[in-house]
């Protein structure tokens, strides 16, 4: 018997993972990035709008910072309860009188 000649034919490459191709896993064609498209939904941000809400979250971050610190002190008794109660009742008052002042109504 003789050798018979087979010639292998190669199927072009497909994207398709499902299926053996025949190719190496990592096989990428020269058509692999042609349907690639890129910052489809991106925003854009005003600066000053990013820096007026990265504020707002600061200020979040440090009430909940200055809860845990006035638990754990109350905790250790270190800080009475009522001394809390009338700081931030003059708090209150004087950040009042100053948003008045300098915001007047119109």
């Amino acid at each position: 018997m003789g050798k018979k000649s087979v010639t292998k034919t190669t199927r072009p490459w497909r994207k398709i993972l499902y299926e053996n191709q025949g190719y190496p896993d990592d096989y990428v064609d020269k058509s692999f990035l042609e349907d690639m498209r890129k910052n489809l939904y991106t925003r854009t941000y005003e600066y000053w709008n990013v820096v007026r809400e990265s504020g707002v979250v600061a200020q979040h971050i440090y009430s909940v910072c200055m809860f845990v610190a006035a638990f754990i002190y109350m905790d250790t008794g270190r800080l009475c309860p009522a001394i809390l109660i009338a700081f931030i009742f003059i708090s209150t008052i004087l950040g009042y009188i100053i948003n008045r002042l300098l915001l007047p109504s119109s």
